[in-house]
């Protein structure tokens, strides 16, 4: 008699199990279309539009695939993405709470503008949103991000993005590890940042490799966020030097190290360390520069100091032998 109960109990989850992988596949996810998109415009603040397939299955874990997405207006968008499929924890799914597993956005382009005054605008309001939403883990795939600047009617545009982020909330923290393309090079980007304050304070550090190695920029201190966002650290710049056949002409890095102040406005580099040859760090400069941005990009660079120390060009026998011989650096 057990072992009848066993059979039963036995067939019964097998046959709730086979329910569970088979029923979504017959279920027209596209009359759910409404309900997403009131979703994702309620996380992104955005209108958000989704025009291709939607497809998802329960096990074994919950995954969701849909296609031709746009966020805003449709004529023109604040972004679009090609494709996304999403996975969710199972526990966390069925409790309403939607915890990303694993994301893939295929093709994603963003589109970002600085208006006359000086402000970001996105077309997305994200300010208090996104309760609820876990990204653990996700991926960019040929992505691209485009800046345009009303002031100066210049577009600067990252092509084919490639990396993966994790994002805790919208409001911080997050990571980005990946590569992308700026004119004809590539670029290692990687940043992060710590949670955001009250006053949407978060410290941020960032590095810039070209892949080549011929030069790299890290950076390290607090960002406030914003529709004028500010940035107030420390910057490094480190450029390689040519490849040399001679050993005697081998030289360091050359490297600029200074305090930071940034906005959409202007960069302010406070007191400025540069050396030409870090292997020669008595040989260096020190001053102030400043970099204006807007209608009419500027640059200004006051050095202030610098360090020169001599070697003699033989060795000194007599200080009348001093008015006879040359010094050399």
């Amino acid at each position: 008699m057990l072992n009848r109960i066993y059979i039963i109990v036995g067939v019964l989850a097998i046959m709730v199990l086979a329910g569970a992988f088979i029923a979504p596949r017959f279920i027209q996810w596209s009359d759910y279309r409404d309900r997403m998109e009131e979703l994702a415009t309620g996380v992104l603040g955005a209108d958000v539009s989704i025009r291709g397939n939607i497809s998802f299955s329960l096990l074994p874990t919950p995954r969701l695939e849909f296609s031709d997405v746009v966020v805003g207006d449709i004529e023109s968008p604040a972004a679009t993405v090609q494709a996304v499929e999403a996975e969710f924890a199972l526990v966390d799914f069925l409790r309403d709470n939607y915890t990303v597993t694993a994301l893939t956005l295929n093709q994603p382009q963003v589109e970002l503008v600085l208006d006359e005054s000086g402000f970001f605008s996105s077309g997305i309001d994200i300010a208090g949103g996104g309760a609820g939403v876990v990204l653990s883990q996700a991926r960019i795939t040929n992505g691209r991000v485009r800046l345009t600047d009303l002031r100066s009617e210049e577009v600067y545009a990252a092509e084919r993005v490639d990396g993966d982020f994790r994002l805790a909330s919208f409001t911080g923290p997050f990571q980005f590890q990946g590569f992308a393309d700026y004119g004809e090079r590539r670029y290692d980007v990687r940043f992060s940042t710590g949670p955001g304050d009250a006053e949407g304070i978060s410290r941020l550090s960032a590095s810039l490799r070209e892949v080549a190695n011929a030069y790299s920029v890290s950076a390290e201190g607090l960002l406030t966020a914003g529709m004028a966002p500010k940035f107030d650290g420390t910057l490094t710049y480190r450029q390689a030097p040519p490849g040399v056949e001679a050993a005697d002409d081998i030289r360091g890095d050359l490297v600029l190290e200074s305090k930071v102040t940034a906005s959409t406005d202007r960069a302010v580099l406070s007191g400025f360390t540069l050396m030409p040859d870090e292997n020669r760090a008595a040989t260096r400069l020190t001053g102030a520069a400043s970099v204006q941005f807007g209608t009419r990009n500027s640059f200004d660079a006051v050095v202030s100091g610098g360090v020169l120390h001599c070697r003699p060009a033989m060795p000194l026998k007599s200080p009348a032998s001093c008015l006879m011989n040359s010094c050399a650096c």
